[in-house]
């Protein structure tokens, strides 16, 4: 036999002699303390504590209701804000000719036509030739 075997063995042995030696006692009832309590008082005061315990386990089923509510409002309003940044954000880049795609960021380019090309090089020409009219 090896040493733990042993052990494990004098171990079941010593258990067995304790349930033997001494047997099981029933434990004493609150009753048993206090023996000028009748059993109707007693029966109201199951009652009660029934009641009691209820309420108290409830209790705290509420607290956890009402905190997980909090935390899922605050997390709607969190969530909500930053839905309205984004959008506002990507409004005011779209009118900048900025855009936000899966490969980055592009810039696109104000497209003039010949028309717009031609009325701005004249309004330059204009200012131009009105400045030298009257600096001279």
């Amino acid at each position: 036999m090896t040493p733990r075997a042993i052990v494990c063995l004098s171990l079941q042995l010593i258990r067995e002699y304790l349930r033997v030696a001494r047997p099981a006692q029933p434990r004493p009832s609150l009753l048993s303390a206090f023996p000028q309590v009748s059993e109707s008082t007693t029966l109201i005061t199951k009652a009660k504590m029934a009641k009691g315990s209820a309420l108290s386990n409830l209790v705290p089923l509420i607290i956890l209701v009402l905190v997980v509510g909090v935390l899922a409002a605050v997390g709607f309003v969190a969530y909500s804000i930053a839905n309205d940044v984004g959008s506002q954000t990507r409004q005011k880049m779209e009118k900048r000719n900025i855009s936000f795609t899966k490969e980055g960021m592009k810039v696109g380019v104000k497209e003039k036509t010949a028309e717009q090309q031609t009325d701005s090089a004249q309004k330059s020409v204009m200012t131009d030739r009105r400045s030298i009219l009257i600096d001279s």
